[in-house]
């Protein structure tokens, strides 16, 4: 249990939780050769870090989901939007993803969406949880040898889909993280 919320709470990499492990294996090797016996010391240097690497697998295998179901085809998304970038023609919202429902089911993902939405009525701001439905796509450039490379841009944000929408009427705010709807009744 310490492992999972140690892996939960330092965000380690995947990396970093195995040279974790083998240290911890290697020092659980010692105790064995020198015949001590400390059965707790034994267990908490083995499931430590194992649990880490469980853990870590399974916020990996969450990424790897968000870019399975990225493949242009219609999907309803629900996150919370971290950051806003308006202009004149499009607003940007990059939106920390958690599920995407798809054909009766339900997948827990990990991974930030890059939301374009053409000409939007209502009021999103960042902490806002919502829901949206389109055409989840990988990001992807644009074949100029040489050129500017959006994909890994866009990775080294941590965003691995993209949906565009022509109008906000695909877009549901569900609510708030810190309670944007009590902040505006007191006012």
């Amino acid at each position: 249990i310490s492992g999972l919320v140690i892996s939960r709470v330092t965000d380690l990499s995947f990396q970093a939780a195995q040279i974790i492990f083998f240290i911890s294996a290697s020092g659980l090797l010692l105790i064995f050769l020198k015949k001590r016996n400390l059965f707790y010391h034994s267990l908490i240097t083995l499931f430590l870090p194992l649990a880490i690497l469980i853990s870590g697998e399974y916020e990996s295998s969450r990424t790897s989901t968000l870019k399975m179901l990225s493949n242009g085809s219609k999907r309803v998304v629900e996150g919370v939007v971290v950051s806003i970038k308006e202009s004149e023609n499009i607003n940007r919202y990059t939106v920390e993803g958690e599920k995407i429902y798809d054909n009766g089911n339900i997948y827990n993902i990990k991974g930030r969406i890059l939301l374009n939405i053409e000409s939007m009525t209502q009021t999103v701001i960042p902490g806002d949880r919502i829901r949206f439905s389109g055409r989840l796509k990988t990001p992807r450039n644009f074949g100029n040898p040489g050129g500017f490379d959006y994909e890994i841009f866009l990775e080294n944000r941590g965003i691995y889909g993209t949906v565009f929408l022509k109008s906000g009427q695909s877009l549901a705010v569900m609510g708030d993280e810190i309670g944007r709807a009590s902040c505006r009744e007191r006012v």
